[in-house]
């Protein structure tokens, strides 16, 4: 099969020139407005399927159709393999369901025009970053992924926070970015150019190649959010528009975890601490984030404190797979590179339905915090449907994507601990069991407060005009992802196979071992989930028919008050007394700060209030005095910008002496 890497760059100038008539049609008749968000949606299906469709024919370690481009200092060169095909599919969908979405989330917005040309931009740019086969190529696709998303995270200037929000991820991600200047100069002087190609299989010391890997994670884990380079995730996701938040959570992030493992492609052979390292770093990411997410009263910062978690969850599984490499184990290197890559995809979907249903209760409701909502099933019951559906595949509950791909990573560390007198293998293999196990159940819990609260219950404020269900066109957009979270959670068996070959790239080996087995152990759990789902919807149908023939009325009563003659809104759970039992247990590392009146009298009058808040420490405690020290260094150089020419000219001239001094006598 002949694989072009052209569609890809059609596809990507298609979404340039799309973003230039945004300008144009975004302002009069709704079909103009329509224009160009279905357009996209409609072009990134199309390249889906053939995506799909020649998935088959990509080789697992050479790059197909390149394409060149000689530039000065240094070549644009494009081209497919395996690994970026994967993380294409997420990258497609999204940017399928986002852009139906946001038609109709954005409306009348007065930035609408040139938000729809940055989407787009973020859109190329991501697609750029997988297609480079180029050091420079990926820097100039990086900065444009980079810059277009902060423009959309900034999209309300007039907000104060907004505005903080976007400077943070800006100094974050162009620190990174200078990071990976280093990296690729390091890589360039041992491969001799910037081409991928030549970076293949380098021979690095191990000292080297250690200081590379480190290298790369501080770079790209700027990009992913992972502990403690996340500081700019819950404040940038509720900054930007809630289609937007999941396109950069779902896609944008795993950019930082396509790095790292496009890094992991250049060295070898993998040494154990390095498995060991991302294990650590994923246990902390994923514990730490769905504690803080726990403790969060705004739905958009708790679920982008959950993007730390499962970006937590993907390194988990990418330490298994590096220390089943180290240890010259192909079935432990596979369970765990492969429940990685898999739930890159499964966290793109739930978390990009998870966002979408989230913008769709704000802007219902016009807010987002918790503990003024209630009720909302009622009110939109299929966005609650929905919401329900992604809250239980981010717990990793059985018939959804995430319970597929956190097997894996489970199956990786059952594997590992049974490799008997590898007490390392051992310790770390139980460490990352435990530690997947703990994040699932505090996942669980999270979402439970948040479906209790913001859609059970009853209404905690008039709200004026009432909830209704949000347009067609969002709940399309939401429909997407969760038909495909379904589909893998149900399917796995045809899913499976998209592994493979990116697996193989990662362990340096054409022959998997474990794949027959992985198959069959998928086409039975395929089989299992089936029918169970046939038995429960057989006896649902069933119950109905009994229903409709018995000829007595159904009674309706009211949901047992508990003891209470007269409930009341305010008897309801809040935000913070649901997770009080869990954020008090973890007290310390929330940094959690508590405000509570009691009233002990036999016959109360002021009643009883509970509300708690975390503080990230790391932000408040490491980055911000950090950063107010440089600040203060620096300042002492202010008096030598005079802003007198004769100065400046002073200063090129002493500089050009030091450069005409170094150069022949050092």
């Amino acid at each position: 099969m002949t694989v072009s890497v052209y569609p890809f760059i059609y596809y990507t100038a298609a979404l340039i020139i799309l973003g230039a008539v945004s300008l144009f049609t975004g302002k009069g008749s709704s079909l103009g407005k329509a224009f160009v968000p279905v357009a996209l949606s409609v072009i990134s299906i199309i390249l889906l399927v053939y995506l799909l469709s020649i998935f088959g024919g990509l080789s697992s370690i050479k790059t197909i159709g390149l394409f060149n481009w000689n530039i000065p200092f240094g070549k644009v060169q494009f081209g497919l393999d395996a690994l970026s095909a994967l993380f294409m599919i997420p990258l497609l969908l999204l940017t399928a369901a986002a852009s139906l979405y946001g038609w109709k989330y954005f409306g009348n917005h007065p930035q609408e025009r040139s938000h729809w040309l940055f989407f787009t931009l973020l859109a190329a740019g991501m697609v750029l970053v997988l297609l480079s086969r180029n050091g420079v190529a990926f820097i100039y696709s990086w900065e444009i992924m980079s810059v277009s998303s902060f423009f959309l995270v900034i999209n309300d200037k007039t907000n104060e926070k907004t505005l903080r929000a976007g400077l943070i991820y800006f100094v974050t991600t162009h620190l990174g970015a200078a990071l990976l200047f280093i990296l690729f100069f390091i890589l360039s002087k041992a491969g001799g150019s910037f081409d991928f190609s030549s970076w293949s299989n380098l021979y690095l010391s191990p000292v080297k190649a250690g200081g590379v890997f480190i290298l790369s994670l501080i770079a790209f884990g700027s990009k992913a959010g992972f502990f403690p380079f996340h500081v700019w995730l819950p404040l940038a996701h509720p900054a930007a528009p809630s289609h937007v938040s999941a396109f950069m959570s779902g896609i944008m992030i795993k950019m930082g975890i396509y790095g790292i493992l496009r890094t992991l492609t250049f060295l070898g052979p993998y040494p154990h601490w390095w498995g060991i390292l991302l294990i650590v770093l994923g246990a902390i990411s994923g514990i730490l984030g769905v504690l803080f997410a726990i403790g969060q009263h705004d739905i958009k910062k708790l679920l982008a404190f959950h993007s730390v978690e499962n970006i937590g969850i993907i390194l988990l599984g990418m330490g298994m797979g590096v220390l089943g490499v180290s240890y010259h184990s192909p079935m432990l290197a596979f369970l765990g590179f492969s429940g990685a890559l898999l739930h890159v995809i499964n966290h793109a979907m739930f978390k990009g339905l998870l966002f979408m249903g989230a913008g769709a209760v704000i802007r219902q409701t016009g807010t987002g915090e918790i503990d003024l909502l209630g009720g909302l099933i009622k009110k939109m019951p299929v966005t609650a449907f929905l919401f329900i559906l992604g809250s239980a595949a981010i717990a990793g509950l059985p018939f959804l994507n995430g319970f597929i791909s956190e097997i894996m990573i489970y199956l990786s560390s059952i594997f590992g601990s049974t490799q008997s007198g590898n007490y390392v293998l051992i310790f770390s293999s139980l460490f990352t069991g435990f530690s997947l196990a703990l994040i699932g159940g505090l996942a669980a819990a999270c979402f439970t407060k948040v479906i209790g609260i913001v859609f059970l219950g009853e209404p905690r404020k008039k709200l004026v005009p009432e909830p209704e269900e949000v347009p067609a066109p969002m709940l399309l957009g939401m429909i997407i992802p969760a038909f495909v979270s379904v589909f893998i959670g149900m399917g796995s068996y045809f899913v499976l196979p998209l592994l493979f070959q990116p697996v193989s790239l990662l362990t340096k080996t054409v022959n998997i071992s474990g794949e027959t087995l992985l198959m069959d152990t998928s086409k039975i759990v395929s089989i299992i989930l089936f029918s169970i789902a046939g038995i429960g919807a057989s006896g649902v149908l069933l119950q109905r028919l009994i229903a409709r023939g018995n000829r007595k009325k159904t009674v309706k009563g009211e949901t047992w008050g508990c003891g209470y003659t007269c409930p009341d809104v305010s008897m309801q759970y809040t935000s913070s007394s649901f997770a009080q039992p869990l954020t008090s247990y973890f007290s310390t590392a929330l940094d959690l700060k508590k405000k509570e009146k009691t009233d002990s009298s036999f016959f109360p009058v002021k009643g009883w209030s509970f509300f708690s808040s975390t503080n990230d420490w790391i932000l408040s405690r490491f980055y911000e005095p950090l950063f107010s020290s440089i600040v203060k260094v620096f300042t002492v150089f202010k008096h030598f910008q005079s802003g007198k020419t004769g100065s400046y000219v002073l200063y090129i001239a002493l500089t050009i002496i030091l450069l005409v001094i170094w150069k022949f006598y050092i």
